[in-house]
This record gives structure tokens, C-alpha cells and sequence, in this order.
């Protein structure tokens, strides 16, 4: 499920309320049902199939006169019902459950806010309770791993629920330590209640470069901002403060298919977690990175790596990624996946270039994980 960025990415979307037990993670699917009153059922479809697509959403019609929502590992089903939309959400586990209802509230609120505000899940909802995928991280240091790419190091006493896919965590960044900070909690309709004012959070969603379930330590890699958001609070952080964790969440790594691959530096530790995934992939992978880099994302022998120099814009990157994956593919043995990751405008552009060429949406992956 991918929506709207990392400075790190935005979980698009998007219970239980205490901990999540690990061993739950990935053992659905798990399902829910919603009803969301609306006057008008038929105009509301075509303008949540209008945002799904602009949200670069898979979504389909499905009989008799409904909508159907899927990703990989969920999938929300939309049919006409008297009164208004029947809502049946499905995913592999709670953090993406948590997502999808945070997700279809989100959607809902764009047509009716009280439509959004009444809804109500089967699966229930403890209001005021933390969202299951909450966590706490306990910071321990940081050191550079690329020019203007910082590793960040936190303790996680169950580091093994995000050692595999998916890759992605929302971190949730206190304005102190984090041992007084004012966490997200439930609402009563699947949404979260977030804080505001002084306590409000800095939230962006992140790639988890490295997971060690033996030693209780996560590492995430950052772009260097200065004094902003994750960048800033790691530059006051003393041993022992905390922030917030939400996920993890967000597709696996692309697989199935020669990968057509593109990202800028901020997107630069998701890339590695792709080429990590499997040794024998093929393809070819463009970055807008330093020479290091080459080193960093290691990409397997079946994979050209290609790289441009860190100051190239978004949409230069764009069209340097679309001409050398243009050209590459020919010699696919089969269909490509596609993956763009960067600035915004480029990655607007990658989208448009896709839509000409009627490449299936759900062949490709792009995502803008900053703007300008």
C-alpha cells in the first residue's frame, strides 16, 4: 500500500490496542467491515475511484456495480448499500489493517466528513488506545555511511518484526525525548487522533535499512536535512531518548521480472533493501548518488548500476531513467518492474511517461518521497 513520503515516504494510506505479538505479524489475512452513509452511493464510487488512481492505487470495477481496492497484501472491497457504501477491508496483518482503515477514512473525509466521522469497523476499536503497530525505539547513535547519508541506530527489544518485507516505518519524531511525548491513539472509526500544538509530531515514513533481532537494534539511514525533523532531533538526542514507531508497513520489495529501477538519495536505502532481496535479479538501476554509492547498494551481478551525479534534479533524473530503461527493454525476458523514487516533479514525470507506454499499475511502483 503506498500513498502519499520519506524524507522518507508518507504511508498512504493508511487493533487491537496493546502490543502487537510478533508472531502475529504477516499470519493473516485479517478482515473487517464498515458501512459509510452517503447519500449519493454511485457518485461517491466514481470519485473514491478517482482518488484511488490519483493516489496511484490499484482499482478495479467489481461486480455488480462496486470497486475494488488492492495492494500487495490488501485489498478493500466497495459495493452500493442502502444508504450509502459497504466497506470490506482485508490484509495480511494489523499494521496494514490499521493503514487501510486510516486509509478509507481519509477518502471518506474528502466527500463527507461526517460520513468519515460515524463510520464504525466490525473488528472494533478502543478509542484512546494506541494503535497495535505502536512502538518505542530508544536512540543509541548515529555515524555517516555516504556523503549527506546518515545511519541512525535505535534499540528494539523485537528488532525481528522488521527484518523482512515490508521495509517501511513511520517514525513519529517528539519536539523533546520522546519520555514524555503524546503518542497517536485510536478513534472510534479506525482513524488516528494525532497530537497538536506543542506536542504535535514530525512524522515521515522511512526504509528500516537493517534489523538485528540478536543484538535488539535497528538501523535506519536518513538524508542529512540539518536542523529539520529526524535530522534534528538525532543531532540533540542524547542515549536513551525515544520516539515513535508505527508499521512496519507499505509494499515488499518489487519482485517477479527484470527491475527498471531509479532513485535519488533519499530513496537511496530502499533501493538497497530491493537489490538485497534477490541475488538474481536482473535489470538495471539508476541512482542520483555519489560514487560510494556504488558500494552502498551492492546490486547483484544481473543488475547494470548506473550513476548520476548527487546534484542532478528530479526531472533530469527522470529522463535519464526513461531513456536507459527504455533501452534496456528490449532485452527483457519478461515483463519489467518498474520502480522511480525522488522528488516529486520527477516523479510526476516517470508516471506520465508509464501511462503512455500502458504499463500496468500494478507492474510499477512510483513514489514521491519529498517535493520541492
Amino acid at each position: 500500500m503506498t500513498a502519499p513520503q520519506n524524507t522518507g515516504r508518507l504511508d498512504a494510506g493508511p487493533i487491537d490496542t496493546g502490543p502487537l505479538d510478533a508472531g502475529r505479524l504477516g499470519a493473516g489475512p485479517l478482515a473487517a467491515g464498515a458501512h459509510a452513509g452517503l447519500a449519493d452511493p454511485q457518485d461517491a464510487l466514481r470519485r473514491l475511484e478517482a482518488l484511488a488512481l490519483s493516489w496511484e492505487l490499484q482499482a478495479r470495477p467489481l461486480a455488480p456495480s462496486g470497486l475494488a481496492l488492492a495492494g500487495e497484501g490488501w485489498s478493500v472491497d466497495i459495493h452500493p448499500a442502502p444508504g450509502g457504501l459497504s466497506l470490506a477491508a482485508e490484509a495480511g496483518d494489523e499494521a496494514i489493517l490499521r493503514g487501510l482503515k486510516e486509509m478509507t477514512e481519509a477518502m471518506l473525509a474528502g466527500l463527507s466528513p461526517e460520513a468519515a466521522e460515524r463510520l464504525r469497523w466490525s473488528d472494533g476499536a478502543r478509542p484512546g488506545a494506541p494503535a497495535a503497530d505502536f512502538r518505542e525505539w530508544t536512540w543509541i547513535g548515529r555515524r555517516n555511511v555516504l556523503p549527506g547519508l546518515d545511519r541512525l541506530v535505535f534499540a528494539c527489544p523485537d528488532a525481528a518484526r522488521y527484518a523482512a518485507a515490508p521495509m517501511h516505518v513511520r517514525l513519529l519524531v517528539p519536539p523533546c525525548d520522546g519520555a514524555a511525548a503524546e503518542w497517536p491513539r485510536q478513534k472510534a472509526n479506525g482513524g488516528i487522533a494525532w497530537p497538536s500544538g506543542e506536542a504535535a509530531l514530525a512524522t515521515r515514513v522511512y526504509t528500516v535499512r537493517r534489523a538485528d533481532p540478536v543484538r535488539g537494534e535497528i538501523e535506519v539511514d536518513a538524508v542529512v536535512h540539518g536542523d529539520d525533523l529526524l535530522a534534528g532531533w538525532a543531532a540533540r538526542a542524547r542515549p536513551g531518548w525515544r520516539l515513535g514507531v508505527l508499521g512496519p508497513s507499505g509494499a515488499p520489495p518489487p519482485a517477479d521480472g527484470p527491475l527498471l529501477a531509479a532513485a535519488d538519495l533519499s530513496a537511496l536505502p530502499a533501493l538497497a533493501r530491493i537489490l538485497a532481496a534477490d541475488p538474481a535479479r536482473e535489470g538495471l538501476a539508476l541512482a542520483a548518488a555519489p560514487p560510494e554509492a556504488a558500494r552502498y547498494l551492492a546490486p547483484p551481478l544481473g543488475v547494470t548500476l548506473r550513476l548520476a551525479p548527487p546534484e542532478t534534479g528530479a526531472e533530469a533524473l527522470a529522463d535519464l531513467f526513461l531513456e536507459a530503461a527504455e533501452t534496456a527493454l528490449p532485452a527483457c525476458s519478461a515483463p519489467a518492474r518498474w520502480w522511480f523514487a525522488a522528488e516529486a516533479a520527477g516523479v510526476r514525470r516517470v508516471r506520465a511517461r508509464l501511462d503512455a507506454l500502458n504499463v500496468d499499475r500494478a507492474r510499477r511502483d512510483c513514489v514521491a518521497y519529498w517535493r520541492a
